[in-house]
């Protein structure tokens, strides 16, 4: 039988198993779409200090809810390795 262990915290050659570069790469995306959403004029939601924020196409900032209560997903519990 085979152990599950987590990937490592230390850098690695391959960047997409590399788990910062991973995390730079999400953080770049979400960025990417919200500047996509407003340039459509539409609206986009991410999360932010806890609190679910819904950026309109007017660049208002609308607090949609509270998400503190909930535990927070991390990048690190989701990546494992075989």
């Amino acid at each position: 039988m085979s152990k599950v262990r987590m990937i490592s915290r230390k850098s690695r050659k391959e960047p997409l198993h590399d788990l910062a570069t991973l995390q730079k790469l999400a953080a770049q995306a979400s960025r990417r779409a919200v500047q996509q959403a407003e340039k459509s004029h539409v609206s986009a939601a991410y999360v932010k200090d806890g609190k679910l924020i819904m950026r309109n196409p007017d660049h208002s900032i609308t607090e949609v809810k509270l998400l503190s209560d909930r535990p927070r997903l991390n990048a690190e519990d989701l990546v494992w390795q075989v």
